[in-house]
């Protein structure tokens, strides 16, 4: 899935990331179900963008409300209804906030079991270095 956002800025969800859909409560699943709608496209780079928070590209990260704009904004352009598309940004705006905090504290352990990775790498390269 690629998106080419208002700004020009090109988002690409790979092939194999896992989306659970709208988030959308189990009560409002008749009006809103999290698949098999016109924003299912939306919801997709939505959940991306929250995972990951990068700008394809250039590393920048994105807030929340960027991701939430940008799926508002994804879900204009598939044309779903205004109306639709208010409630369901609403909601996110409402409600996202804790699933972007744990992705946030799941990013700062990749993040940093990567850099214990690289020191180790380099403490057994300087090792190997120092013993030959």
């Amino acid at each position: 899935l690629v998106y080419r956002a208002a700004n020009k800025a090109t988002y690409t969800v790979p092939a194999g990331f896992f989306s659970d859909g709208a988030s959308v409560p189990r009560p409002l699943w008749m009006l809103y179900p999290p698949f098999g709608e016109a924003y299912e496209p939306a919801a997709w780079l939505h959940d991306y963008l929250y995972v990951y928070a990068e700008i394809e590209g250039n590393g920048d990260t994105l807030s929340r409300a960027d991701a939430d704009g940008l799926f508002n904004e994804a879900m204009a352009s598939l044309g779903f209804r205004r109306s639709g598309r208010f409630m369901v940004y609403r909601g996110v705006r409402a409600g996202g906030w804790l699933p972007w905090r744990r992705y946030r504290r799941e990013a700062t352990a990749r993040e940093a079991a990567a850099l214990e990775a690289a020191a180790r790498a380099v403490a057994l390269a300087v090792e190997k270095e120092t013993k030959a």
